[in-house]
């Protein structure tokens, strides 16, 4: 496993696209934290997000996001409208 993929399976890949702007642009992660906590109903832990967040930075950080976006556009678990988002972000770069 390389440590993208390693870094996308501790954000989860869904997550990662959902929150793709926010990962990319983030200045206050408390701030995230709180906003993803409040608009998924399925995270409870705090710390748990920030490990989402410092796995999302090391990904903008070292120019790995065209890398994760292959990786989540040829996922096959994933819903078609996650990897067309994906497609149109990896389009973009």
């Amino acid at each position: 496993m390389t440590t993208v993929e390693r870094a996308l399976n501790s954000i989860g890949k869904k997550c990662f696209i959902d929150y793709y702007e926010d990962f990319r642009s983030c200045t206050d992660k408390n701030a995230l934290t709180q906003k993803i906590l409040a608009n998924n109903k399925n995270t409870t832990s705090p710390s748990a997000q920030m490990t989402r967040i410092n796995y999302a930075q090391w990904i903008f950080d070292n120019n790995k996001e065209k890398e994760a976006l292959s990786m989540i556009i040829n996922s096959n678990r994933l819903e078609d409208f996650t990897k067309k988002k994906a497609r149109e972000y990896f389009n973009s770069l």
